[in-house]
Protein backbone atom coordinates (compact mmCIF):
# COMPACT_ATOMS: atom_id res chain seq x y z
CA UNK A 1 0.00 0.00 0.00
CA UNK A 2 1.12 3.61 -0.82
CA UNK A 3 -0.41 6.38 1.16
CA UNK A 4 0.57 9.81 0.17
CA UNK A 5 -1.09 12.81 2.14
CA UNK A 6 -0.52 16.11 0.40
CA UNK A 7 -1.50 19.21 2.65
CA UNK A 8 -1.82 21.61 -0.79
CA UNK A 9 -4.18 24.59 0.59
CA UNK A 10 -2.46 26.06 3.97
CA UNK A 11 -2.95 29.70 3.91
CA UNK A 12 0.50 31.33 5.98
CA UNK A 13 -0.83 34.45 8.30
CA UNK A 14 2.89 35.76 10.26
CA UNK A 15 3.10 38.08 13.10
CA UNK A 16 5.69 39.33 14.26
CA UNK A 17 6.18 41.49 17.77
CA UNK A 18 8.66 44.02 17.13
CA UNK A 19 10.90 45.78 19.29
CA UNK A 20 9.17 48.78 18.49
CA UNK A 21 7.87 51.44 21.13
CA UNK A 22 5.47 53.83 22.18
CA UNK A 23 7.63 56.70 21.53
CA UNK A 24 8.75 55.04 18.12
CA UNK A 25 4.93 54.43 17.40
CA UNK A 26 4.14 58.51 18.24
CA UNK A 27 6.72 59.58 15.47
CA UNK A 28 4.95 57.43 12.72
CA UNK A 29 1.99 59.22 13.92
CA UNK A 30 3.32 62.81 13.26
CA UNK A 31 5.07 61.76 10.50
CA UNK A 32 2.10 60.73 8.75
CA UNK A 33 -0.14 63.36 10.12
CA UNK A 34 2.24 66.28 9.27
CA UNK A 35 2.09 64.98 5.63
CA UNK A 36 -0.36 65.91 2.87
CA UNK A 37 0.44 62.40 1.13
CA UNK A 38 -2.22 59.66 0.75
CA UNK A 39 0.25 56.89 0.77
CA UNK A 40 1.77 56.85 3.73
CA UNK A 41 5.35 55.21 2.61
CA UNK A 42 5.85 58.26 0.10
CA UNK A 43 6.78 60.20 3.52
CA UNK A 44 10.42 59.79 3.44
CA UNK A 45 10.97 60.56 6.88
CA UNK A 46 13.19 58.63 9.44
CA UNK A 47 10.27 56.81 11.85
CA UNK A 48 8.08 55.71 8.47
CA UNK A 49 11.60 55.06 6.21
CA UNK A 50 12.85 52.64 9.12
CA UNK A 51 9.35 50.83 9.44
CA UNK A 52 9.37 50.81 5.38
CA UNK A 53 12.64 49.40 5.50
CA UNK A 54 11.75 46.44 8.03
CA UNK A 55 8.59 45.26 7.02
CA UNK A 56 10.23 44.81 3.59
CA UNK A 57 12.89 42.92 4.96
CA UNK A 58 10.73 40.88 7.28
CA UNK A 59 7.91 39.90 4.52
CA UNK A 60 11.08 39.08 2.17
CA UNK A 61 12.38 36.65 4.64
CA UNK A 62 9.39 35.38 5.47
CA UNK A 63 7.02 35.32 2.64
CA UNK A 64 9.33 35.19 -0.88
CA UNK A 65 9.84 31.83 -0.81
CA UNK A 66 6.61 30.58 0.10
CA UNK A 67 4.79 32.07 -2.53
CA UNK A 68 7.23 31.75 -6.00
CA UNK A 69 9.85 28.83 -6.30
CA UNK A 70 11.60 31.60 -8.22
CA UNK A 71 11.51 34.00 -5.46
CA UNK A 72 15.29 35.55 -6.13
CA UNK A 73 13.84 37.15 -9.25
CA UNK A 74 11.50 39.27 -7.75
CA UNK A 75 11.36 42.22 -5.01
CA UNK A 76 8.25 43.15 -2.71
CA UNK A 77 7.22 46.60 -2.84
CA UNK A 78 4.39 48.67 -0.32
CA UNK A 79 1.55 49.86 -3.20
CA UNK A 80 -0.12 52.05 -0.45
CA UNK A 81 -0.11 52.40 2.59
CA UNK A 82 -2.89 54.24 5.45
CA UNK A 83 -3.52 54.98 8.94
CA UNK A 84 -6.96 53.37 10.47
CA UNK A 85 -8.54 55.26 13.57
CA UNK A 86 -10.72 53.14 14.79
CA UNK A 87 -13.35 54.65 17.89
CA UNK A 88 -15.04 53.26 20.54
CA UNK A 89 -17.85 51.46 18.55
CA UNK A 90 -16.22 51.37 15.27
CA UNK A 91 -15.43 47.95 13.22
CA UNK A 92 -14.05 47.35 9.93
CA UNK A 93 -16.14 44.94 8.21
CA UNK A 94 -15.15 41.45 6.25
CA UNK A 95 -13.00 42.65 3.25
CA UNK A 96 -10.36 41.29 0.82
CA UNK A 97 -7.36 43.00 -0.33
CA UNK A 98 -7.52 41.33 -3.75
CA UNK A 99 -4.68 41.71 -6.59
CA UNK A 100 -1.87 42.74 -3.68
CA UNK A 101 0.36 39.71 -2.93
CA UNK A 102 0.68 40.74 0.80
CA UNK A 103 -2.08 42.62 3.12
CA UNK A 104 -0.03 43.93 6.13
CA UNK A 105 -1.19 45.73 9.55
CA UNK A 106 1.29 47.39 11.89
CA UNK A 107 -0.22 48.13 15.28
CA UNK A 108 0.64 51.42 16.42
CA UNK A 109 -1.92 51.88 19.45
CA UNK A 110 -3.83 49.48 21.14
CA UNK A 111 -5.79 48.62 24.23
CA UNK A 112 -7.79 45.59 26.27
CA UNK A 113 -11.23 45.28 23.67
CA UNK A 114 -10.38 47.75 21.17
CA UNK A 115 -11.38 44.81 18.12
CA UNK A 116 -9.84 41.49 17.38
CA UNK A 117 -8.55 41.29 13.84
CA UNK A 118 -10.40 38.20 12.52
CA UNK A 119 -8.94 36.00 9.31
CA UNK A 120 -11.60 34.20 7.85
CA UNK A 121 -11.02 30.44 6.74
CA UNK A 122 -10.75 30.73 3.09
CA UNK A 123 -12.54 27.35 2.53
CA UNK A 124 -15.96 28.72 2.95
CA UNK A 125 -17.91 26.75 5.05
CA UNK A 126 -15.14 23.87 5.91
CA UNK A 127 -16.44 21.92 8.80
CA UNK A 128 -12.66 20.24 9.04
CA UNK A 129 -11.41 22.76 11.83
CA UNK A 130 -12.27 21.52 15.33
CA UNK A 131 -12.50 24.97 16.72
CA UNK A 132 -15.97 26.57 17.17
CA UNK A 133 -14.96 30.25 16.33
CA UNK A 134 -17.39 30.68 13.50
CA UNK A 135 -20.04 33.69 12.09
CA UNK A 136 -22.60 32.25 9.85
CA UNK A 137 -21.10 29.37 8.75
CA UNK A 138 -18.12 31.13 8.26
CA UNK A 139 -14.98 30.18 10.53
CA UNK A 140 -11.56 32.40 11.64
CA UNK A 141 -8.87 32.79 13.47
CA UNK A 142 -8.54 35.58 16.00
CA UNK A 143 -5.34 37.72 16.44
CA UNK A 144 -5.43 40.39 19.20
CA UNK A 145 -3.69 43.31 18.39
CA UNK A 146 -0.63 44.09 20.32
CA UNK A 147 1.20 47.75 20.07
CA UNK A 148 4.38 47.10 17.49
CA UNK A 149 3.14 43.82 16.68
CA UNK A 150 3.13 43.34 12.51
CA UNK A 151 0.53 40.94 11.38
CA UNK A 152 0.57 40.45 7.35
CA UNK A 153 -1.12 37.48 5.20
CA UNK A 154 -2.30 36.41 1.44
CA UNK A 155 -4.10 39.53 0.09
CA UNK A 156 -6.85 37.58 -1.21
CA UNK A 157 -7.77 36.32 2.55
CA UNK A 158 -11.31 37.70 3.68
CA UNK A 159 -10.80 39.76 7.35
CA UNK A 160 -12.89 41.58 9.81
CA UNK A 161 -12.34 43.69 12.52
CA UNK A 162 -14.49 43.63 15.44
CA UNK A 163 -15.86 46.52 17.08
CA UNK A 164 -13.65 48.68 19.13
CA UNK A 165 -14.92 47.76 22.90
CA UNK A 166 -12.72 50.08 24.84
CA UNK A 167 -12.74 53.54 25.23
CA UNK A 168 -9.35 54.30 23.70
CA UNK A 169 -9.10 54.86 20.41
CA UNK A 170 -7.38 51.71 18.35
CA UNK A 171 -4.58 53.06 15.46
CA UNK A 172 -3.00 51.07 13.02
CA UNK A 173 -1.05 51.25 9.91
CA UNK A 174 -2.24 48.86 7.12
CA UNK A 175 -0.52 48.19 3.46
CA UNK A 176 -0.68 46.33 0.14
CA UNK A 177 2.33 44.59 -0.86
CA UNK A 178 3.08 43.86 -4.62
CA UNK A 179 5.89 41.95 -6.31
CA UNK A 180 8.16 43.41 -9.54
CA UNK A 181 10.68 42.28 -11.13
CA UNK A 182 13.62 44.14 -12.60
CA UNK A 183 11.60 44.88 -15.70
CA UNK A 184 8.42 46.43 -14.25
CA UNK A 185 6.77 49.00 -16.32
CA UNK A 186 4.34 49.54 -12.95
CA UNK A 187 7.08 49.41 -10.43
CA UNK A 188 8.93 52.31 -12.60
CA UNK A 189 6.28 54.27 -13.05
CA UNK A 190 5.38 54.44 -8.75
CA UNK A 191 9.13 55.47 -8.78
CA UNK A 192 9.11 57.94 -10.89
CA UNK A 193 5.89 59.48 -9.06
CA UNK A 194 7.45 58.99 -5.60
CA UNK A 195 10.17 61.01 -6.98
CA UNK A 196 8.07 64.30 -8.75
CA UNK A 197 6.07 64.60 -5.46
Amino acid sequence: MNIVRNDWWVTPIWEIQTDFDSQFNNEILREANSSDHINVWNNNTPAITQLKEYTLQIVTELAAPYISKNFRDFKFWHTNGWINYCSNGEYIPIHGHGGPKIALTYYIKTSENCGDLLLIDPRNGCDWDNEIDGVNGAKFKRIKPVEGKIVFFPGFLLHTIEPNKSSETRVSLSSNMGTFDSDNVTKKLYDSLIQNG
